[in-house]
Order: structure tokens, then C-alpha cells, then sequence
């Protein structure tokens, strides 16, 4: 997948984001969005087309080293991405999954000016 298709497909997950919150739908699901749009943007800016082999904790781990610490892209919206990241279900396997916390209408609404200015960020350097 090209860089351009990921970035698509974050603008398509802030789209749905955009369109959960009118609508007054459950912020777990509103946060999924978000989280998406911020890590599809994620694998367009390091060109990771089939990102079979790599977790999501890999995937972070190789955005702050080459991103984030060199100051090519700004902390504070890589923290949006990672407090998404906290309210995604942990799953061993298919019958194991660990609990996480919901997400309140406030956090969501708040994140959601975060994720897209992460996509425009993510925009500006590909």
C-alpha cells in the first residue's frame, strides 16, 4: 500500500470520527477512529506498506526514534496517538482479551482536534 492510500485511509477514520461524535455514538468506538486515522498516518510517514512481522508497540518504538526524538515530528501530537493507544484491547489470542478503560464523550471530543493536526503534520512530511 502507498503512502498516499495510508493517508487516505487516515483521512477516512478522522472522517468517521468526525461523523461518530455528531451522531452521539459510543466514544469507545469514536476513539478506535481516531486511533486509526493517528496510526495509519503513522505508517505512511515510515512507508511501511505490509506491516505483517510488526507490532503496533514496534511500529511506536521505530516512529520515536527516527520522528519524534530528532524533532521531525512533535511530541505533543505523538502523546495524542499514544493516549488513543491506552484504550485499545490487549489480546493474547482470540479468547483472551485484557480490559481497558472506556473513553468519556470528553476525551474523544478533545482528542479529535489532535488527530487532525497529526494527519496534517504526517501530510507535511511525506
Amino acid at each position: 500500500m502507498s503512502k498516499q492510500e495510508r493517508l487516505k485511509i487516515s483521512q477516512d477514520y478522522l472522517n468517521e470520527a468526525k461523523e461518530l461524535i455528531s451522531f452521539g455514538v459510543e466514544a469507545h468506538y469514536i476513539m478506535n477512529a481516531l486511533y486509526y486515522s493517528m496510526f495509519n498516518a503513522v505508517l505512511a510517514i515510515l512507508d511501511i506498506s505490509n506491516f505483517s512481522g510488526y507490532t503496533h508497540d514496534k511500529i511506536f518504538a521505530l516512529f520515536d526514534e527516527r520522528l519524534v526524538k530528532n524533532k521531525k515530528f512533535p511530541e505533543e501530537l505523538f502523546n495524542s496517538l499514544k493516549f488513543a493507544k491506552t484504550f485499545r484491547h490487549k489480546c493474547d489470542d482470540d479468547s483472551s482479551c485484557e480490559l481497558v478503560p472506556k473513553p468519556t464523550l470528553d476525551e474523544v471530543q478533545s482528542l479529535y482536534p489532535k488527530a487532525v493536526d497529526f494527519l496534517q503534520a504526517a501530510k507535511k512530511l511525506i
